[in-house]
């Protein structure tokens, strides 16, 4: 009886034992489960049962995640017509793979589509942070991220604009404008310099004087000046009786006299007399035992940058490092004031290319003319026309003007169509970084 009952119960085990095997083997794995909602979904989506496809495919998510998954979903999102959904799952998927570069794409050509540049460009910085390195990427940020529109006023000449302000020519008279291009001067001047600060220096035929912000008249000037340049460091240069000097903000003669002063910048201006031109300090110290024959200037009668100048010494510009007051060892044919970005403009062999504050080659000579660098652009002219190009040497605006300047912090540059000058403002930032 114990040997038949032994049996009983070992048939009894082996028997169990192959149900168990034989359910699992029926039974529906993980992966079947999944690929059974994918087909399920997509004859729902093949329906045009879009909703439906959607809730399946995040059933399946929950138990397979994965880059292609994702993708699809956001698909079908888009299928369904529903931006929002496209873009949050596209947003979410960025999340969960961040190194992945298709989501990247997708959700900034969908910005790009839509004229939201400010996004797209924001997804392509994203992208750059989360490593994704993408040609298609980068395109589209040259393509979008240096929109511009011509702005409709135009002038016989038009300046940079140096904070909120610029000067322009219109009918023989210069003026001064702010970022909306609204004249705050109604007569205009013969002259207009920059504005540093809240003022800018200005000449009639009768005198020179300081305005406001407003284009009031706040601080007369001694009748005697023939010329006046703004104040920049508590100082600015004036003519008289040919020769150049600096007042105080209390317009009191500080130094002087020179056969040339420029405005301040940095702490640094350049003077020149009898023995040629060398730079000086906020005291009238001068910075160097050596003259030289000239010192390049900007458009707003400074040195530049503050980090180096030009100076022209047997034939060459050299560039002089205003910490240490050496010069460098590259000579160039010539070249521009540095800005703000100090990455200069420079001629060799009858072409402009740009350089560094050490002198060395950033972007090789090939260009017609060029301005130097400045919010990460610069002006540069090939085939006989102006555009842009950014600090890898891209072109980022054609080449379409028959002159053209730097931008400014504003997001705004003269440019000269058909024969008059305009402003040009980028869509997608107002200050530029």
């Amino acid at each position: 009886m114990k040997k038949v009952i032994a049996a009983l119960l070992t048939v009894l085990i082996i028997t169990s034992a192959w149900v168990t095997v034989l359910t699992h083997l029926n039974a529906p794995t993980e992966d079947s489960e999944v690929k059974k909602y994918i087909d399920l979904a997509e004859q729902q989506c093949a329906a045009g049962a879009y909703g439906s496809a959607i809730r399946l495919y995040q059933r399946v998510l929950s138990k397979e995640d994965t880059v292609r998954l994702r993708l699809r979903l956001a698909e079908i999102w888009r299928l369904y017509g529903n931006g929002s959904g496209y873009s949050n799952e596209l947003k979410e998927l960025i999340r969960v793979y961040p190194e992945d570069e298709r989501a990247h794409v997708l959700l900034a050509e969908l910005y790009y589509s839509n004229a939201d540049f400010r996004r797209c460009c924001d997804v392509i910085t994203n992208a750059r942070t989360d490593g994704v390195e993408s040609k298609v990427l980068d395109e589209m940020y040259r393509k979008c991220a240096y929109r511009y529109e011509v702005l409709a006023d135009q002038f016989e000449f038009a300046g940079v604009f140096v904070g909120e302000r610029a000067s322009v020519q219109k009918d023989g008279k210069v003026f001064i404008v702010n970022s909306t291009l609204k004249m705050i001067n109604r007569d205009g001047f013969e002259f207009t310099d920059a504005f540093f600060g809240s003022s800018a220096a200005v000449k009639t035929e009768e005198e020179c004087f300081f305005i406001d912000k407003n284009g009031e008249k706040y601080m007369v000037v001694d009748q005697s000046y023939t010329n006046l340049y703004s104040y920049s460091d508590g100082m600015a240069a004036f003519e008289s009786s040919g020769k150049f000097g600096y007042i105080d903000i209390f317009g009191q003669k500080v130094l002087g006299d020179y056969a040339f002063a420029s405005t301040f910048s940095h702490g640094f201006a350049a003077v020149c007399d009898e023995k040629g031109w060398y730079i000086i300090d906020i005291e009238g110290e001068s910075m160097m035992n050596t003259r030289y024959k000239s010192v390049k200037l900007d458009e707003k009668n400074t040195i530049g940058s503050g980090a180096f100048c030009f100076v022209y010494k047997d034939g060459d510009w050299i560039i002089l490092d205003t910490k240490s007051w050496k010069l460098g060892m590259a000579k160039f044919e010539d070249a521009r004031a540095p800005t703000g970005d100090n990455i200069a403009a420079v001629r060799q062999d009858g072409v402009w290319g740009f350089v560094d504050k050490n002198g060395s080659l950033l972007i090789k000579p090939k260009y017609e003319d060029a301005t130097s660098f400045s919010c990460g652009l610069a002006a540069v002219k090939q085939g006989g026309l102006w555009g842009y190009i950014d600090l890898e040497g891209h072109t980022v605006i054609d080449f379409v003007f028959e002159d053209a300047n730097r931008f400014s912090d504003n997001g705004m540059a003269p440019v000269k169509i058909n024969g008059k000058w305009k402003y040009i403002k980028l869509k997608y930032r107002e200050n530029l970084k």
